[in-house]
C-alpha cells in the first residue's frame, strides 16, 4: 500500500507505505495527525464497503464515492479547502487505487475501473467474515485499523454519560464529531462489553507465560487492573487487590496518566485476543501514546507495544517524545546483537519486547524524510532524539560564559 499526500493542511508532498511498525516525529503543527489520518481514511475502505454490503446486500460505486466524500469531510473539514490543487492517492496492489482531489471546493473522489468493476459486478458477497476475507485479498491488505487519537483521555471522565449520548445520537449529530473519534468510540464501547473480568479476563491472553507477563506488565505499568462493570461503571483496581471485593478507584477519577494509558492497553489486548482467537491482525494508529507519562512509563509503555507487533500486529505512531525515541532504540539496538548475546541481550530487555525493524521518519516544512541511521546499526538517529537538548545546553553554556565575563 502506497500513500501519496500533496498540500493537506502542513503537507506539502509526502509518500508513504506503513510498514509493520512506523514512526512519525516532528514539531506540533508539522503534520503528523495529518498523515496518521490519511492512513486511516485509505485502510478503512475496506470496512466501509463490508459494512455498506452488509447493510443493503451491495454497494454501487457511487454510493461508496458518497460515503468517501463524507468520511473525508469529517475527518479534515475545511482544511481540505486550504490549498486548491490538494490530490491524495492510495495504491493498494495493480490496478486498485483511490484518488482525492477538489472540484468546487467539495472532495472528489476516483475509483480506479477494477474497484468500480468489482462493485459492479457484485464481486464481494457473503457474511461478516466471508466479506473480510474476500476484501483483504482484492486489497492485498490484511489488517483491520484502529485509530487512538491523542484526546483519549476524554473518554474515562464521561465513559457512563457519553455511552448513553452517543447511542441516542442522530446520524447528523454524530457526523459533527470528527470521524476518527467517532470510531475511537464504538471501538471503546465495543471492547467494553468484554472487558467485565479486566483484560485477564480475556482468555486467549492466558495462553502462554509470555501473554500472561504481559497482561501483568499492563498492570504495572497502569498501577492498577481495569473491570467494567456489567453495569458499566469503570474501575481501577488497586495493586494486589483481588478482583472480587476488592479495593478500587472509579476510572474518572484516576491520574490523567492513568486515564490516557487505560484505553490504549485495553483496545491493545482486546485486538491482540481476537488475533489469538480468529487469526484477524489490526493496525494500530497510535497519536502521542506518551502523553501525560513519566519517562520511565513511557519506556515501558514502548516494550509493551513491541509485544503487540511482534505478534503480528502492526503499529504506526507519531510522537514528540524523545524518551519514546530513545526507547525504541534500545529495542532495535537489542534485537540486532550477535546471536552468541541473545540470550545475555534478553535478561535485559526480553526477546518478546525487542524490536527487529522499524521505518522512522521526521517531518519538517510540509516534507518527510528517514530518520534512521543508513551507516552501521538501523537505529534512530541522535541529533532527531537530542536536537532540543543542544540547544538547552547552548544556551546555558552562554548564560554561563556571560556570568564569567561579568565578573572579571
Amino acid at each position: 500500500m502506497k500513500i501519496t499526500i500533496h498540500n493537506l493542511g502542513p503537507i506539502k508532498d509526502c509518500v508513504i507505505e506503513p510498514s509493520n511498525f512506523t514512526v512519525l516525529m516532528g514539531e506540533q503543527a508539522s503534520g503528523k495527525s495529518t498523515i496518521a489520518k490519511c492512513v486511516f481514511f485509505f485502510c478503512t475502505v475496506k470496512d466501509d464497503i463490508r459494512e455498506g454490503i452488509l447493510r443493503k446486500h451491495q454497494m454501487e460505486p457511487q454510493e461508496l464515492v458518497e460515503f468517501l466524500r463524507k468520511k473525508i469531510w469529517g475527518l479534515f473539514g475545511k482544511m481540505l479547502r486550504l490549498k486548491p490543487d490538494l490530490k491524495l492517492s492510495c495504491q493498494y496492489a495493480k490496478g486498485i487505487e483511490i484518488q482525492v482531489s477538489l472540484e468546487d471546493i467539495w472532495p472528489k473522489i476516483t475509483l480506479s475501473q477494477k474497484l468500480v468493476d468489482k462493485l459492479e459486478q457484485k464481486g464481494f458477497t457473503g457474511d461478516k467474515a466471508m466479506l473480510q476475507q474476500q476484501l483483504n485479498v482484492f486489497f492485498q491488505d490484511d489488517y483491520n485499523t484502529v485509530f487512538i487519537p491523542a484526546s483519549r483521555n476524554i473518554a474515562p471522565q464521561l465513559s457512563l454519560p457519553i455511552n448513553y449520548i452517543y447511542a441516542s445520537m442522530g446520524e447528523d449529530l454524530r457526523n459533527g464529531l470528527d470521524y476518527a473519534t467517532q470510531k475511537f468510540l464504538e471501538m471503546m464501547f465495543l471492547c467494553r462489553i468484554s472487558l467485565t473480568g479486566g483484560i485477564e479476563g480475556l482468555e486467549s491472553l492466558s495462553s502462554s507465560p509470555s501473554l500472561i507477563q504481559w497482561t501483568n506488565d499492563i498492570a504495572d505499568l497502569l498501577k492498577g487492573r481495569y473491570v467494567c462493570t456489567h453495569d458499566g461503571e469503570e474501575r481501577l483496581y488497586l495493586p494486589g487487590e483481588p478482583l472480587d471485593g476488592g479495593k478500587y478507584i472509579l476510572l474518572y477519577l484516576a491520574s490523567s496518566g492513568q486515564q490516557e494509558l487505560v484505553w490504549l492497553m485495553n483496545i491493545s489486548a482486546y485486538c491482540l485476543d481476537i488475533y489469538n482467537r480468529r487469526n484477524d491482525k489490526t493496525m494500530f494508529l497510535i497519536e502521542e501514546p506518551e502523553t501525560h507519562l513519566y519517562p520511565a512509563a513511557q519506556k515501558k509503555l514502548m516494550e509493551l507495544l513491541a509485544f503487540v507487533a511482534n505478534h503480528s500486529q502492526g503499529m504506526f505512531i507519531t510522537t514528540h517524545s524523545p524518551y519514546v525515541l530513545g526507547s525504541l532504540n534500545n529495542l532495535l539496538y537489542a534485537a540486532n546483537q550477535p546471536s552468541k548475546l541473545k540470550k545475555k541481550v534478553a535478561e535485559i530487555i526480553p526477546e518478546e519486547y525487542q524490536l527487529k525493524h522499524i521505518d522512522a521518519f521526521y517531518l519538517k516544512d510540509g516534507m518527510m524524510e528517514s530518520c534512521l541511521d543508513t551507516d552501521g546499526e538501523p537505529l534512530i538517529q541522535n541529533d532527531v532524539i537530542d536536537s532540543i537538548s543542544y540547544e538547552i545546553n547552548d544556551n546555558i553554556d552562554r548564560i554561563i560564559d556571560l556570568r564569567h565575563s561579568g565578573e572579571k
